[in-house]
């Protein structure tokens, strides 16, 4: 029979081991997030970018009218009540989420999170930034989800190639015309259906 006193630091140890490090997630999902945003509003200045992110309305009025990420309403209305309660501290904005349907400021909160991530102002052990960060993670990773579902459906560089490539076959004398039509067939009604790569949360899907 093993000690009480070991038995006790092996639930403990292993119990905390098994708990999700959101705050490591988020900085992942994060990198993620911040190449997208870069690329589409071309610029390598965060704050500018930000700006420029929040004149793309079409995703969000979308998600306004419950069309798109339906998911994510709960998770913002439970930010909301948080950042109401005691504000993110903030040079640049009140450090509040008003409610359910304010995404300007959620890009903001996202932001905000990742800067005092990043600047090991968040006191990592403490309950309400713990919760802060696992609510960026969720809704962030919601969000991303449904920009890089857009993505795969669109028109690539890649599609652009194989598109070339299926061409010059069927020129020549090959035996499956029939399958590579297909394949042309499949790619062109991809370039005629799907929005500009990075423009995707600027279309209605």
């Amino acid at each position: 029979m093993a000690n009480a006193d070991d038995v006790s630091d092996l639930v403990f140890t292993w119990y905390d081991r098994a708990q999700i490090d959101y705050s490591d997630l988020y900085v992942r999902l994060y990198i993620s997030y911040n190449a997208w945003f870069r690329q589409v509003t071309r610029t390598d200045f965060d704050r500018e970018a930000i700006a420029r992110l929040m004149k793309r309305f079409i995703i969000w009025d979308d998600y306004i009218q419950g069309k798109v990420l339906g998911r994510l309403m709960p998770i913002v209305s439970q930010i909301a009540q948080l950042t109401n309660a005691e504000p993110l501290i903030s040079s640049r904005w009140d450090g509040c989420v008003h409610s359910e349907t304010d995404w300007k400021n959620l890009i903001q909160y996202w932001y905000q999170v990742r800067c005092d991530l990043f600047h090991g102002s968040m006191g990592l052990r403490d309950k309400m930034q713990q919760q802060r960060i696992r609510l960026a993670y969720e809704s962030l990773s919601l969000f991303m989800g449904e920009i890089t579902n857009r993505m795969a459906k669109a028109f690539t560089p890649a599609d652009c190639r194989r598109l070339k490539e299926v061409q010059t076959l069927l020129q020549g004398n090959t035996n499956n015309h029939q399958q590579l039509e297909g394949i042309k067939g499949v790619l062109y009604q991809k370039y005629i259906n799907s929005p500009d790569l990075w423009k995707v949360d600027m279309v209605r899907v």
